[in-house]
């Protein structure tokens, strides 16, 4: 099953890239119209109707991809859910080789495997850019941190039964090639790297269920519980990949390698207006001479307004937002010229973004999500409790790949 759902997240990833594009040939369009609505020159004229021409067919090659997507995004769907059809779950335990179980065989293996200590949801699977989990506890799918993203846009990577991992990264120095007179000492320019450390971080979940809905044989349990876990999990892991926790797990937001260097960079916004999005483009991340590629804004519902409500000169909006329409919490945020996609997290204290490279942060799976059940926890209650016990690690891998944004208005 997860193998189609990373088909459809590829899918989705270059999607979002078509939409950003076709939003900047719009933009481009009504800004050439807007050039020779009054221009006499023959000359510019011709000039513009022939890009305008250009991006057309752009816009007509770019619409003819996006349908042969979308068909192969159906296909993979289509194939997913009849892999779910036939409850084949990638790590549980819930599977006679092709046959499709009933709830009540379901509940069976299910308390079975809970019994034997035998139920472990498959990590790296979880963790998954088509996550299903984006509708609130109210039935409605929109802008809400119920299921945060950010997790499915950093570097995973499964270490199975290590203690903790020491990554190597590069600090570049910015050595250059130079002239060199032959006879004479070339001079050094030697790499200076660095060590990052991902020690182990042991996090845990307990949710409860009333008896009644357990007893109920029209209830699929099994899947219920692995919603609930999931749920919980992933949020954790966001809030986590976003502040850290002191020297126990690094964020983004509190990364340093093994000398207690800051592995991001720190960044002031005196307002959000409409020059922000640019600049953090130009000048949060990179060097000096280079705009880091699949920029992220990771922000707060809140501050996604601020941006909307940015206005030009001419009164109108600054910037335009397209929703990815599989996962109500990220999207594409443009200014006209400069865009990013962005990621909701209400974790994040106030007046504080992160901007950066998704794959410059990487989140270690030293385990899989195990799963154990107690009744006697609420017993007077009649509740039955679940237990999710996890172990994983995290860092910035990529120095300065990712800045700490602070917006500090009259500053």
């Amino acid at each position: 099953m997860f193998e189609y759902r990373e088909k459809i997240g590829q899918i989705n990833d270059r999607l979002n890239v078509i939409i950003a594009r076709e939003m900047e040939i719009a933009n481009r369009a009504k800004a050439i119209a807007d050039e020779i609505k009054d221009c006499n020159d023959d000359k510019v004229i011709a000039e513009r109707k022939s890009e305008t021409e250009k991006l057309t067919a752009e816009r007509a090659s770019l619409e003819e991809e996006k349908g042969r997507l979308e068909a192969q995004k159906d296909e993979l769907i289509k194939k997913n859910d009849e892999e779910l059809a036939k409850n084949v779950r990638a790590g549980k335990p819930f599977m006679e080789g092709e046959k499709i179980m009933t709830i009540a065989e379901k509940r069976e293996a299910f308390f079975k495997a809970l019994r034997e200590k035998t139920l472990t949801f498959e990590a790296r699977g979880i963790l998954s850019s088509d996550t299903p989990f984006v509708t609130g506890a109210d039935g409605v799918t929109g802008i809400k941190d119920v299921a945060p993203s950010l997790v499915d846009f950093v570097e995973i990577a499964e270490k199975p039964g290590q203690a903790s991992e020491k990554a190597t990264y590069d600090k570049d120095s910015g050595a250059e090639f130079a002239a060199h007179a032959p006879g004479t000492t070339i001079a050094a320019s030697d790499p200076e790297l660095g060590i990052v450390e991902l020690p182990v971080y042991e996090m845990a979940v307990l949710t409860e269920v009333d008896n009644s809905a357990l007893e109920n044989p029209n209830v699929d349990i099994e899947d219920f519980v692995h919603r609930k876990l999931i749920q919980a999990w992933r949020r954790k892991l966001s809030a986590l990949i976003a502040n850290g926790d002191t020297t126990k797990f690094y964020g983004i937001s509190n990364a340093v390698d093994s000398k207690s260097n800051s592995m991001v960079e720190s960044v002031t916004l005196t307002a959000i207006d409409e020059d922000a999005l640019t600049a953090l483009i130009m000048g949060a991340t990179g060097s000096a001479d280079e705009i880091p590629g699949d920029s992220i804004l990771v922000l707060t519902k809140a501050q996604l307004k601020e941006f909307g409500k940015v206005r030009g000169s001419d009164k109108k909006k600054v910037y335009t937002f397209q929703r990815n329409p599989q996962n109500a919490n990220t999207g594409i945020i443009s200014d006209g010229g400069m865009s990013a996609r962005y990621i909701l997290c209400s974790s994040l204290p106030a007046n504080t973004m992160l901007f950066g490279k998704g794959l410059g942060y990487r989140l270690n799976l030293y385990s899989d999500l195990k799963v154990d059940y107690s009744s006697d926890v609420d017993f007077k209650n009649n509740m039955t409790a679940f237990r999710g016990v996890a172990r994983v690690g995290g860092n910035v891998i990529e120095y300065k790949s990712w800045a700490k944004v602070t917006v500090t208005p009259g500053k």
